[in-house]
């Protein structure tokens, strides 16, 4: 049977001349338009069009010496469901690439590959949480700007049975500002931390009673009456149990550090406001010269003023808090402090 065309090659041929379509129509006057266009464009090839209520729904053309490509208009499409609410929205697994070889996206939102892994071969931005159930390999970087926790068992980079976190080879992970352990943390086969001091999160009596701070120094500084800074020479409060408080006194057996802002590592003993105070390493310390000029290697306690160390050529035991790394000949230097409880 022939359409437009006396000698029909099929048994149903449409003909059209140039340029011009083929409708197939609604017999229903609300519609008042085509269901399916078939037509040319001008280099000659086909396009078809698949309408609802006079607005292209899906488009199919080929142009001359291009790729066949199909075009969705408009609306949303699912599989799986008959009322997306998204561009598209599958109920089930899907699975995206080469058989053996795609990216599966689970009914249980968990993203694999069809090995169960996923290899990223480029940046990785996450805005959220990611939660990884088994291995990820990542080529390139890595960036978690929104969600604050890394969900699951462990996050292995590199190859490791333990069960524990672990980086292999140089510069495997990179962290820019801090990191943060929650529980405890394994250092093994040696560690290396640009210059600075370890110290540990101490309270003094209104530290512990505020409850606005979060641990900012600067505003426990203001809203409290501790009147304590970076480098401060700290003791041990007497008044309350697990309290410091500024040294105020010369040759103090109660000094303990200096409030330190170098610490490559800080513990925090579960205080959420406290004092970072530097117990091991060196620490850039308030010192005076009021016992005589200070030399490296000077022994470093407790002066009168309040909240600074001196040296002694002569002190007492359990007076010394370290020993001087730089020279002070004035009443007030900051230098470097080796820290070292006698």
């Amino acid at each position: 049977v022939g359409i437009g065309t006396a000698s029909p090659n099929n048994k149903l041929e449409i003909y059209a001349s140039s340029h011009s379509g083929i409708n197939i129509t609604s017999g229903d006057a609300s519609y008042n338009t085509a269901l399916m266009n078939y037509r040319q464009y001008a280099d000659g090839q086909p396009f078809t069009e698949l309408i609802s209520k006079g607005k292209p729904i899906i488009g199919a053309y080929k142009p001359v010496g291009g790729t066949f490509s199909t075009a969705l208009m408009g609306g949303n499409v699912g599989i799986g469901t008959a009322s997306p609410d998204r561009t598209l929205e599958v109920i089930g697994d899907a699975i995206i690439g080469e058989e053996g070889e795609g990216l599966v996206i689970n009914t249980d939102g968990h993203l694999s590959d069809e090995d169960d892994a996923v290899t990223i071969n480029d940046n990785l931005t996450i805005t959220g949480d990611i939660s990884i159930n088994d291995d990820i390999t990542s080529i390139d970087d890595i960036i978690i700007t929104g969600g604050d926790k890394i969900r699951g068992s462990y996050l292995i980079i590199g190859a490791d049975d333990t069960g524990r976190t672990k980086a292999t080879g140089e510069g495997d992970l990179f962290v820019r500002d801090v990191i943060e352990v929650e529980g405890t943390a394994w250092l093994t086969g040696g560690t290396t931390w640009t210059q600075g001091d370890i110290a540990e999160t101490m309270a003094t009596k209104s530290s512990r009673e505020n409850k606005l701070c979060n641990g900012d120094i600067g505003c426990l500084k203001e809203s409290t009456g501790d009147d304590l800074d970076y480098g401060d020479l700290i003791c041990i409060d007497t008044t309350g149990a697990k309290l410091i408080t500024k040294c105020t006194e010369a040759n103090s057996q109660l000094v303990v550090g200096f409030i330190s802002n170098t610490a490559v590592l800080n513990v925090d003993p579960g205080m959420v406001n406290g004092y970072p105070v530097a117990l091991a390493g060196i620490v850039n310390a308030k010192v005076s010269n009021v016992n005589g000029d200070i030399y490296p290697g000077d022994l470093i306690v407790s002066a009168e003023k309040d909240g600074y160390a001196m040296k002694s050529t002569n002190p007492k035991i359990g007076t010394v808090v370290g020993k001087a790394f730089d020279f002070c000949d004035k009443e007030e230097c900051k230098i470097p402090v080796f820290i070292a409880l006698s």
